[in-house]
């Protein structure tokens, strides 16, 4: 391997590193020297890889600006990866793509874009390229997509088989993301002690990977699943987004300080804690809307005008 294909792959492979590990300054760096290493010879340094830098690094850098709230950004780079796998006619170059771009409309919250790029991605899987390690995340996205569009067993059967999918392939890293899918999935269901034991589960997993936005979104869904129990435990609600704001905000993860301010506002508004309510719903709508979030923005429209 020549030099410069050496530092590609280095860079390359340490910036999905530190994408899994929440270091998404890191992983946009390692990203953007992959992209800049290349520059237009799209085809060049795949060595013994399965998908070309030129898709793989873009995909990552995408779904890092994604974490981070920087939606215009990441959908513009991951619609780009797309387009260069299209280029190069490489299938499996091309259903990472689909995946990363599907991840990133999933932290943003486009579900119909969700489930169009999964179901491609799947069908080009099945037909083309076989057995992929992007299929799990592909079928839970789907999932948990047509959950959030009423379709809840469906969506529920989805993300379980992903997991099952997952498990075999003998890979533990990112797993914890589709149990946490899988958790916001049963909260949707309203299956509260289902939802909270897999929240758990995902949280344990990502602890052992080193993945630090499992801790994050981890505590912030058992904040959500403690405040939409009958009679609140409060405390507990609080001290799980309290954790998952200090998570968050450590990590950069913007999209979940905006969630954990809209579930501290749902919860004090239900406790009658009218001001409270205000200012962290407040925050919530004034976070989404400038991160371009527009489905969470509806979703917490609704708990302000009640306290008008």
């Amino acid at each position: 391997m020549s030099e410069p294909a050496r530092e590609i792959a280095t860079h390359n492979i340490l910036a999905s590193v530190a994408l899994c590990w929440g270091e998404y300054s890191r992983a946009e760096a390692h990203a953007e020297r992959v992209i800049e290493l290349l520059g237009d010879d799209h085809a060049r340094a795949r060595g013994d890889g399965l998908v070309f830098p030129a898709v793989s690094a873009p995909g990552v850098l995408a779904a890092a600006r994604a974490e981070q709230g920087q939606f215009e950004s990441a959908i513009q780079i991951g619609e780009e990866a797309v387009r260069i796998a299209e280029s190069l006619s490489h299938p499996h170059s091309l259903v990472q793509a689909l995946a990363y771009l599907a991840y990133v409309h999933q932290r943003r919250g486009g579900h119909a874009e969700i489930e169009a790029l999964c179901r491609r991605g799947l069908t080009l899987a099945d037909r083309v390229v076989g057995v992929a390690l992007e299929m799990p995340l592909l079928r839970a996205l789907r999932g948990h997509a047509l959950i959030c569009s009423g379709s809840v067993e469906e969506g529920l059967k989805s993300i379980r088989e992903a997991i099952q999918a997952h498990t075999a392939f003998g890979v533990r890293v990112t797993l914890s993301m589709l149990v946490l899918l899988l958790g916001e999935g049963l909260l949707v269901a309203g299956r509260l002690d289902e939802a909270a034991t897999e929240t758990e589960r995902g949280m344990a997993l990502a602890a052992g990977c080193g993945e630090g936005r499992g801790e994050a979104s981890g505590h912030q869904l058992l904040g959500d699943i403690a405040t939409r129990r009958d009679d609140p435990p409060v405390e507990l609600a609080e001290t799980h987004y309290q954790r998952a704001l200090a998570a968050a905000v450590g990590l950069g993860v913007r999209p979940v300080v905006a969630h954990c301010h809209l579930g501290l506002g749902t919860l004090y508004r239900r406790m009658g804690r009218r001001q409270e309510a205000q200012e962290h719903l407040a925050s919530a709508a004034g976070m989404y809307r400038e991160m371009g979030m527009t489905y969470w923005l509806g979703r917490a429209g609704p708990e302000l005008r009640e306290l008008l």
